[in-house]
């Protein structure tokens, strides 16, 4: 009955299912290299409302999770482009996506070095939250309820080839995931996206947009590259060489986060954080 009159029959649909593979242990996995090389398996299509009801060895789960991983990730080809440094991205599995003409151009770009490294130092400090700050350098707009709200193109589902989209007004319960939304916007849409969100961003930020944007132009999806990197560098390298040194431990991963149990949480924030 809490699922009649708080939530869609869809999100109680996928609830029952993920109850239904976890009592019947069917442990099913896929990694898709065509489509986003991501780890899909019961957790990872688990709803969050039911989450927090999962346990392992009657200890509830806990995630180590990273923020602003697309950003974090793009940070690090942000450096690469700036050393001109194609081992670095072969390394990470960033030429998976971006082949020779692409990194060619890239080094070749007449960027401002200190605003991507001024770029990079936003996301990356641990002390402030990125999409908090740049919320800060946004008009949002507030409803009757208190609440930011934005409208956005939603694609309508109908038409030729799905291109057919319409307004939609959207409502956050922070400005910093408005903020979110709209970087995530920004990072996957394309680069002659008219959004006003984005001329913030490119005032702002010109240079590291500069180098989204090209990226883009030579028919790059940002977020297949970047999910890319984050596989490789936060799952088969990090995650992997913790399970080699602590094979006792349980450790799984919901896309950018890695689940654990309590009791061997810190001891993977450490581990994990000089990797």
């Amino acid at each position: 009955k809490a699922f009649e009159s708080d939530h869609t029959y869809d999100t109680y649909s996928s609830c029952m299912h993920t109850i239904v593979q976890i009592e019947s242990q069917i442990y099913r996995y896929k990694i898709s290299p065509l489509s986003d090389s991501r780890l899909h398996a019961v957790l990872t299509g688990s709803n969050k409302i039911i989450r927090k009801h999962i346990r392992f060895q009657n200890e509830h789960i806990v995630g180590l999770d990273l923020k602003t991983s697309q950003l974090y990730f793009f940070c690090a080809i942000l450096k690469a482009v700036l050393l001109k440094d194609k081992i670095s991205l072969i390394n990470m599995r960033a030429t998976e996506e971006l082949d020779d003409t692409t990194i060619f151009k890239l080094f070749r770009l007449d960027i401002d070095k200190k605003e991507v490294i001024k770029f990079s130092l936003e996301v990356l400090k641990q002390d402030k939250d990125f999409y908090q700050n740049f919320s800060e350098h946004l008009s949002i707009p507030i409803n009757e309820n208190g609440l930011p709200f934005r409208k956005k193109r939603i694609s309508s589902g109908v038409g030729k080839n799905n291109h057919e989209f319409k307004d939609k007004i959207i409502t956050y319960d922070s400005g910093r995931n408005l903020a979110k939304d709209v970087e995530v916007e920004i990072i996957n849409g394309s680069s002659k996206t008219k959004i006003p969100e984005a001329k913030i961003f490119r005032k702002k930020y010109s240079s590291v947009l500069l180098i989204m944007n090209t990226i883009k132009n030579y028919g790059i999806n940002m977020w297949r590259l970047l999910d890319y990197v984050e596989a490789y560098c936060f799952l088969d390298y990090a995650a992997l060489e913790f399970s080699r040194k602590y094979s006792q431990v349980f450790i799984t991963s919901i896309h950018d986060c890695l689940i654990t149990i309590p009791k061997y949480l810190d001891l993977l924030e450490k581990e994990i954080k000089p990797l």
